[in-house]
């Protein structure tokens, strides 16, 4: 009993040091844009201070957000954004890409040159995003535009090869081969391409990207119209909506994702 009493009355103690410890260089970063910005950080930080490993690895996270934007660019970042933020990243891995698209968010609500791109609706987004489909959002917004090919009726996530193969076996001229393969989906970009299909129908509902059903109707596409045999071979297009633009610029075009 004396023992737990003991434990309690330094549990204060023992706060106090993991706060401290785990966040004096975050805080003293902070207050370089000034007390509002020190008080909302302690405030993301606080639900974390009885786990310090957890808090610490927070802390630099927001660091890494922070340290992202120009220095004459910080602003203190709206409570509405970094709060939940902070309660996602606390569970959050270093090398789960997902991390690094809340992270950019952050970014963008700590810069007031781009705190227009952080739109609330993005927190709610990302946590409904896998890792495969952060990936795919970076294809789509990298290319532009993303092909998707399926032969024999089955959507299939092909190498690189496999889809030149197909395309030289067309009846086309260089400069639209060229476009296809540029554009196709890369087999080892993600880690379960078996699930293409459903991956690209979640990004489809979650109003980010749309399926472009009469891309066969402009320019050099036209060519394929006829030489892709329906309906067991055939080639979807899908880009972004302009939501989806902006959550590309806001939350995964960054150097990361290169």
């Amino acid at each position: 009993m004396n023992e737990l009493l003991d434990a309690v009355k330094s549990a204060p103690k023992v706060i106090e040091k993991a706060y401290s410890d785990g966040v004096s260089d975050t805080l003293q970063e902070a207050s370089k844009i000034g007390v509002d910005a020190v008080k909302t950080i302690r405030l993301a930080l606080f639900p974390m201070q009885f786990t310090a490993m957890a808090q610490d690895r927070l802390s630099r996270y927001i660091s890494r957000a922070m340290m992202a934007v120009p220095e004459d660019d910080r602003i203190s970042p709206p409570e509405s954004l970094i709060l939940p933020i902070a309660d996602r990243l606390k569970y959050q891995e270093e090398e789960n890409p997902l991390t690094d698209v809340y992270l950019n968010l952050l970014s963008r609500a700590m810069d007031k040159e781009r705190i227009g791109e952080a739109h609330p609706a993005f927190i709610n987004i990302i946590n409904q995003l896998s890792p495969d489909e952060v990936l795919l959002l970076n294809q789509i917004g990298k290319k532009e535009y993303f092909l998707l090919i399926k032969l024999d009726g089955l959507v299939e996530a092909y190498s690189p090869v496999a889809v030149s193969n197909y395309v030289e076996s067309l009846d086309l001229n260089g400069s639209i081969k060229s476009l296809i393969i540029k554009h196709a989906f890369v087999r080892d970009s993600i880690a379960q391409p078996e699930l293409l299909p459903t991956f690209l129908e979640h990004i489809a509902s979650l109003g980010l990207a749309i399926y472009d059903v009469r891309f066969l109707e402009e320019g050099e596409f036209k060519q394929l119209k006829d030489k892709i045999k329906y309906p067991y071979n055939y080639i979807q297009r899908m880009h972004f909506t302009k939501f989806g633009e902006l959550f590309f610029q806001a939350c995964i075009n960054c150097e990361k994702f290169a």
